[in-house]
């Protein structure tokens, strides 16, 4: 999604080792990152992972896999107004999850 108008469609399948990997389903990601795959899109959504107490917090968040990242943190960064939304989920409002990223942010500057 681009704040509140979707871009893209995707799904979770699962290859041959079980591990689910993100198809696009309809639509395509914004011109300006060209012939970038979904997946490596999806990758540069989440968090540094090299700094040891961040690792710890993703951790403990249960944010284990890109799966399970872009389930918590719906992709938000601050660097842009894309961000990714289940199909079904009650909440639609891209205003109220980038206060809680600011919120994050905040709390893994105070760690660090």
């Amino acid at each position: 999604m681009n704040k509140e108008r979707i871009i893209a469609e995707f799904e979770y399948i699962k290859n041959e080792l079980g591990t689910a990997v993100p198809q696009l389903v309809s639509g395509s990601l914004p011109e300006i990152y060209g012939d970038m795959k979904l997946k490596s899109w999806l990758e540069t959504r989440r968090s540094a992972k090299h700094r040891a107490e961040i690792a710890r917090m993703l951790r403990n968040l249960g944010m284990t896999n890109l799966k399970s990242f872009i389930d918590v943190s719906l992709g938000l960064t601050l660097t842009d107004t894309l961000w990714v939304k289940e199909e079904h989920a009650l909440t639609c409002n891209y205003d109220r999850h980038l206060n809680n990223i600011q919120f994050l942010v905040d709390r893994i500057r105070m760690i660090s």
